[in-house]
């Protein structure tokens, strides 16, 4: 694994959560009128894969290449696991949002627009946050190996 593999992993997954979330933001903006069915069920099924393909990531190479690079880190375990934690929850919500979507694309919704619309800010922006607080705490750790 060359040194700049795992941030550009993270700056990739990172990179296309933001992409997710502008669309998320955009299709939240055009409820109810103005949805296309059809990118609203691919953006349903995109939501949880994208989630969990960047999280699964972030689990299998990044925390254990922390993990090796920085064993006697103070607080790095406690950290990663509350990361994992902020993970779960994370899909958690991607998978309720793909059905709200899927639901609403297929013309049955089971939460009313405004409902959707609160559900989709609710999440996009909790993943801004994420992104912005992984960022916080990931980076110096990068930049302290010499890697960021």
């Amino acid at each position: 694994m060359s040194i700049g593999r795992p941030l550009e992993a993270f700056e990739a997954g990172h990179a296309e959560l933001a992409r997710l979330c502008a669309d998320l933001e955009k299709l939240a903006d055009g409820l109810p009128d103005n949805v296309d069915s059809g990118t609203c069920d691919a953006l349903a099924h995109r939501v949880p894969a994208t989630v969990s393909e960047v999280l699964r990531g972030e689990e299998d190479l990044l925390f254990p290449y922390l993990t090796r690079r920085l064993p006697d880190m103070p607080d790095l375990a406690t950290t990663l696991t509350r990361l994992k934690a902020e993970h779960h929850a994370d899909l958690c919500y991607a998978e309720e949002v793909e059905e709200a979507l899927a639901d609403f694309a297929a013309g049955r919704p089971g939460l009313s627009t405004d409902a959707i619309g609160y559900m989709l800010r609710g999440f996009f922006d909790g993943q801004r946050r994420h992104i912005a607080a992984e960022r916080q705490l990931l980076l110096p750790l990068f930049a302290r190996l010499g890697d960021g």
